[in-house]
């Protein structure tokens, strides 16, 4: 091969460069994440409340209507626990 075969091209342009392999992607460990909902909107939220936590149900102790989101609250307060245990007391 003499320096005749060898075109000007040939020599000024290196060859490219081998494409990098891409690394696996890990995992995280443990359950994954569900996706939660994001919204710009701020009446998505007042309208959920109003769907669902405000609707008013009676409270098994003392018949009072009590919203659902303050439940478990108005169980453990003063007026629900004696209300309860009057209850207890004309039962026995």
């Amino acid at each position: 091969m003499t320096n005749s075969d060898i075109t000007i091209e040939k020599i000024t342009m290196p060859e490219p460069p081998p494409e990098p392999v891409p690394e696996p992607v890990k995992r995280g460990r443990g359950r994954p994440h569900k996706e939660k909902k994001q919204t710009d909107d701020p009446e998505y939220f007042k309208m959920y409340y109003r769907e669902n936590l405000r609707k008013l149900q009676p409270c098994p102790n003392c018949d009072k209507l009590i919203s659902k989101g303050f439940m478990l609250k108005h169980t453990k307060s003063n007026c629900c626990k004696k209300l309860q245990e009057y209850k207890i007391t004309l039962l026995i």
